[in-house]
């Protein structure tokens, strides 16, 4: 088949380099015009974009894909299916159209829990112990097209999203190469999503980083789990804001009467423990304002940490 590829950020780039392998021919690359960053606001390109150009393909950046150039650029292509894999964007009716076989979607998530712009983050948060991806048919609205294609991966307790981004980024570009030849061979078969069973994904804020001492040990490592690596997982220390990295759980440690966000220990030999609403949480990775990522053992004995501190909410403007 004639493929168009979808895409901008890192998560799709396996995608993109499985359907270069396949037998199916990749007509066009889409990803997002290029961003300016740093200081001198130098245009920076997508992830997609700078593995496309290593394959030589034809790359199309439109900045709305409903633009009426961008359409007979498409159609010009005759292609007979699309591929979409975290391109950022919603594809207009119009779009759809062009692409005899449909497009389809590769959805980090069990659909339909975890619609929208940030399902593994949330998957995390929620402490969720299954995930996987799905393939299936866009439609207009937001990840509502009929299933073609599920597959189910157990959750690791210390993943992160980080890494479970990558997990799912493989294990996806592996499902559309499946998902591809039953719609080549008309062995496609697609199945409704359950609208009841929806749940929602929306994009990060940088609060929902903020750790909630309050909470308990586990639902506080699952976020600290969820928000890697943006926003991070934040509190505060001494007036300074404190990013953990790594943290381990015990819902049933206790220390007695103390308050939620009290350092219980802070040494080499027993570790450095955090009261929560219930348990305790063991940080193992931290970073304070201004120095570099350490385990916590060096943390401490570069910048020692009294029992009793009380790890603070950190300021919403920094």
């Amino acid at each position: 088949m004639r493929i168009v590829f979808f895409g901008t950020p890192r998560f799709a780039v396996p995608s993109l380099l499985q359907m270069v392998e396949t037998s199916h021919d990749v007509v066009a690359a889409v990803t997002q015009p290029d961003k300016p960053k740093g200081r001198a606001a130098e245009p920076v390109p997508s992830a997609v974009k700078e593995e496309a150009q290593t394959k030589g393909l034809t790359i199309l950046q439109p900045k709305d894909p409903g633009e009426k150039n961008f359409l007979s650029a498409i159609g010009a292509l005759r292609p007979d299916c699309g591929v979409v894999v975290a391109y950022g964007r919603i594809l207009p009716a119009a779009l759809l159209t062009l692409f005899p076989r449909g497009v389809v979607n590769l959805h980090p998530s069990l659909l339909p829990k975890y619609r929208g712009a940030a399902p593994i983050q949330w998957t995390l948060i929620h402490g969720e112990t299954e995930t996987g991806v799905t393939i299936f048919r866009l439609d207009e609205q937001l990840d509502h097209g009929p299933i073609l294609l599920q597959v189910r991966q157990q959750i690791d307790p210390q993943e992160n999203a980080a890494s479970l981004s990558d997990l799912l980024s493989t294990e996806g570009a592996r499902a559309l190469t499946d998902a591809l030849e039953l719609l080549e061979s008309g062995q496609a078969h697609l199945h409704p999503q359950n609208d009841q069973e929806a749940t929602f994904a929306p994009p990060l804020k940088k609060e929902d980083g903020f750790i909630r001492w309050a909470d308990d040990a586990l639902s506080i490592h699952n976020r600290v789990r969820g928000v890697q690596p943006w926003p991070g997982a934040l509190t505060g220390l001494n007036g300074k804001l404190l990013k953990l990295f790594a943290t381990f759980p015990d819902p049933s440690r206790s220390a007695g009467p103390q308050a939620p966000g009290t350092v219980v220990s802070a040494d080499s030999v027993h570790g450095l423990w955090i009261q929560t609403g219930k348990g305790q949480l063991r940080i193992d990775q931290l970073q304070l304002e201004g120095s570099t990522l350490l385990d916590a053992e060096s943390f401490l004995r570069g910048r020692p940490v009294e029992a009793g501190t009380v790890l603070s909410r950190p300021n919403p403007s920094r």
